[in-house]
């Protein structure tokens, strides 16, 4: 229970924003007679409601007890931001007429309630009506998974104050194989991109800038194609997830031959966690009565699978997911071949008040 025991006694609200926008005030209290709560005897109920239409000031929103030897028990407080749009930082105040002492301060967003009673305390209600518990520094906000693969701005909200930034460069596409009038081939599977996570306080409200590794096709009869970086432009410098490369082309082959997968993306730089890319798998051809072929799977990264490995002449497998790489083709006596096509890189961000 917060109590208002003399004529100098206020609650009062001072609101911060930097637009004009209303909120509206209820408060609930009930007036006894003496004090202190313990030792008075109830007189009778009251209420008083306030509408602050503004930018910024002070402005009482539960009076003082209107005669000596009386106080005022405050039993219930809502105070409701009616924008939609706009937050709204207020500090709800007690001041004995000399003190002035912070009762609680927070960022009223958008259509958010701070509600007090004296049953169960402070507590924060979203626009859903659900509630926000205490501390609200450190909530998850949610994940937006970013995709663009031109530069594009990223918008924290305006209670964001950290990240959580995962993020794997494009991958390679796999490798084709050439046109054969005899023998055969099998191409390796393209490279996935590199990994990186960051983690750190950034500003509400704030663009930060970032591109994703465009997917690669296949060429048909060639070498596969390396994938795009990834970047993040944060506060602390740019992180930067390379491509995997691309597979290696096949050509005719009439003894045992093996091409090496693809390498992953180089180690990814400026994250708190900086990784490479997982590789991909060999391409080969086994030269026994009847020439046996494989197509090298592409490399998986943590968001995607690669393209799948093959056994039989044919393109090779397009990845899944992001960040993943193209998985090599076969051919034998028959026409060029193409490497499956790669998956871009992505973003994934976490937000946290």
């Amino acid at each position: 229970m917060i109590e208002l025991t003399t004529t100098s006694d206020l609650i009062e609200l001072v609101v911060s924003s930097a637009s004009s926008i209303t909120t509206h005030c209820h408060a609930s209290y009930v007036d006894l007679q003496g004090s202190p709560a313990s030792a008075s005897t109830p007189v009778a109920p009251g209420r008083q409601n306030t509408i602050i239409t503004g930018s910024s000031g002070t402005t009482t929103i539960v009076s003082a007890p209107g005669t000596t030897g009386y106080s005022r028990a405050l039993k219930y407080l809502s105070i409701y931001n009616t924008s939609s749009t706009v937050s709204n930082t207020i500090t709800v105040e007690h001041t004995d007429g000399t003190n002035v002492v912070t009762l609680q301060g927070v960022v009223l967003q958008p259509l958010w309630t701070l509600t007090y009673s004296d049953v169960s305390g402070w507590q924060l209600i979203d626009a859903n009506g659900g509630q926000i518990g205490f501390p609200i520094q450190g909530r998850w906000l949610k994940t937006s998974v970013l995709t663009a693969t031109t530069a594009t701005n990223f918008t924290t909200t305006a209670q964001t104050r950290s990240l959580r930034v995962r993020m794997v460069g494009g991958g390679g596409s796999g490798g084709g194989c050439t046109s054969l009038a005899s023998a055969a081939a099998g191409a390796p599977g393209g490279g996935a991109g590199a990994y990186a996570e960051w983690v750190g306080a950034v500003t509400p409200n704030t663009n930060y800038s970032y591109t994703c590794g465009a997917a690669v096709t296949g060429t048909s009869g060639a070498a596969g194609t390396s994938g795009n970086s990834t970047t993040f432009a944060a506060p602390t410098g740019t992180v930067t997830c390379p491509g995997g490369a691309g597979g290696a082309v096949g050509t005719a082959a009439t003894t045992l031959t093996v091409y090496a997968g693809a390498a992953g993306g180089t180690i990814a730089t400026g994250g708190t966690v900086n990784c490479t890319g997982n590789p991909g798998e060999p391409g080969m051809c086994l030269i026994v009565a009847t020439p046996i072929v494989c197509g090298g799977k592409g490399g998986s990264s943590p968001f995607g699978g690669g393209g799948a490995g093959i056994i039989a002449v044919g393109n090779g497998n397009a990845a899944g997911g992001y960040g993943a790489g193209g998985g090599g083709a076969c051919t034998g006596a028959s026409t060029a071949r193409t490497g499956g096509t790669s998956t871009q890189g992505v973003v994934i961000i976490d937000e946290f008040s």
